[in-house]
């Protein structure tokens, strides 16, 4: 082959393997091995699920103490129990992130084993090159006529097939590598992402603590650690409720709407998905018992959405794709009363959903959310005899943010959902 033809041909083979590999810049190479992180890793689990099992245990204390009557004792029984929940979930939750980093760590010296591995196929692929430039000077022709036989010269023939099949088995093996190269990077992107989401959660964890004492000294200065003070404040709360239930049914009385049946789906499980995890409904929809012996609270139309189990700073998510219609938090001017902090959200199916008696919102109005993504978390905020979260669903045609002015808290003006009577669905015909 004459000597420009090689030329070419290792300029194109060069040029070919450089476009088939790409970089990846990592900072300063590490210097402990896989082995030790994968140990330090193994120790991060075994704190997790020991964290886990705590948390556990704290919930269990939770839900003891909603069975038990409202006092001011189980009141500072359970802000007690929560501020340790949530100091052993920010604690998982530093753990997962340390976790997370070992895992990048590890990923990182993985990745970069395999680009040294790249360069020492490069290698092997550059000798063989040069090799075959070397063996390739002058024609076939020459070669024959310059080597003492025919033997010799078929045999630097077949040397240099040799040479040309070996870098085929090395670029070959280069491609494996970087296929695995390239796997290893996207392992490590998700890594990444996954990092950021529990910085973000520890920021919320740390937030949801901050109001969890602050709630805790609240109620101490307010009931000087007195029963009866207490039970004073919930009377007070009582009175609240039912003025603002009593103004709300005057209002969503007043509403004569015609909704189209067929502008919502028709019930079917599934349509929506549970805004918790681990689901168990305290109270359901409608006529339920405690709704027959508190009339006075739903004015006779019973509850107009069901109540789910749900500890302080539970994650709450979104039933299904929308966009936030509002938020609020009617406890800034009337504490007590109603919702407390709300999140509402229409969907693309035609139904709209309400969370309620939330501690921190995690959204706001004119945002798209996904389903099964985080927009809050529960809490006991509004008039709550505990925490837990009040879930409704709407048809979208009826429901609206509306404004109601306040009887029991004078010149203060609700800002919440607002709907006729047959607006409301009943939640469990679509979970």
């Amino acid at each position: 082959m004459p000597k420009t033809a090689y030329k070419a041909f290792i300029t194109i083979l060069g040029l070919s393997i450089i476009v088939a590999l790409f970089s990846i810049s990592e900072g300063q190479a590490q210097t402990r091995s896989v082995g030790d992180i994968k140990d330090d890793i193994a120790s991060k689990n075994v704190e997790i699920e020991r964290l886990n099992k705590e948390i556990a245990e704290y919930e269990s204390v939770l839900r003891s103490t909603q069975k038990e009557a409202q006092t001011l004792d189980k009141a500072l029984r359970e802000l007690d129990a929560t501020r340790k929940k949530l100091t052993s979930q920010i604690k998982l939750t530093e753990q997962k992130i340390s976790a997370v980093n070992l895992n990048i760590e590890k990923t990182l010296i993985e990745i970069k084993n395999k680009e040294n591995g790249i360069d020492g196929q490069l290698l092997g692929i550059g000798e063989s090159m040069q090799q075959i430039y070397a063996e390739s000077q002058g024609t076939l022709i020459e070669k024959i006529l310059e080597s003492e036989s025919l033997s010799s010269s078929l045999d630097a023939v077949t040397n240099l097939e040799n040479l040309q099949a070996q870098i085929l088995i090395k670029i070959g093996e280069l491609r494996l590598i970087k296929s695995n190269l390239e796997n290893e990077k996207e392992e490590l992107d998700a890594q990444r992402v996954e990092l950021k989401k529990l910085t973000g959660r520890l920021s919320e964890e740390k937030q949801l603590a901050d109001q969890n004492r602050t709630e805790t000294s609240r109620l101490l200065n307010e009931t000087k650690n007195k029963e009866s003070n207490y039970a004073n404040l919930l009377a007070d709360k009582q009175k609240r409720k039912e003025s603002f239930e009593q103004d709300l049914f005057a209002l969503e009385s007043q509403l004569k709407k015609i909704i189209d049946p067929g502008s919502y789906p028709d019930p079917k499980k599934g349509v929506l998905a549970w805004p918790v995890d681990n689901v168990y409904v305290t109270q359901s929809f409608g006529q339920t018992e405690f709704a027959t012996k508190n009339s006075y609270i739903y004015n006779g139309k019973g509850h107009n959405g069901i109540d789910l189990r749900a500890s302080m700073g539970t994650p709450i998510k979104s039933a299904e794709t929308g966009v936030v219609l509002g938020t609020g938090d009617t406890d800034i001017g009337c504490k007590g009363a109603s919702y407390g902090k709300w999140v509402m959200i229409k969907h693309d199916n035609g139904l709209t959903s309400v969370y309620a008696h939330l501690s921190l919102v995690k959204t706001e109005a004119g945002v798209r959310v996904a389903r099964g993504q985080v927009i809050a978390y529960s809490g006991n905020s509004g008039y709550s005899i505990g925490p837990h979260l009040h879930f409704s669903i709407l048809a979208a045609e009826g429901v609206e943010v509306g404004k109601l002015p306040s009887k029991a808290c004078i010149d203060y003006v609700y800002t919440i959902p607002i709907a006729p009577f047959n607006a409301y669905l009943n939640p469990l015909n679509y979970l």
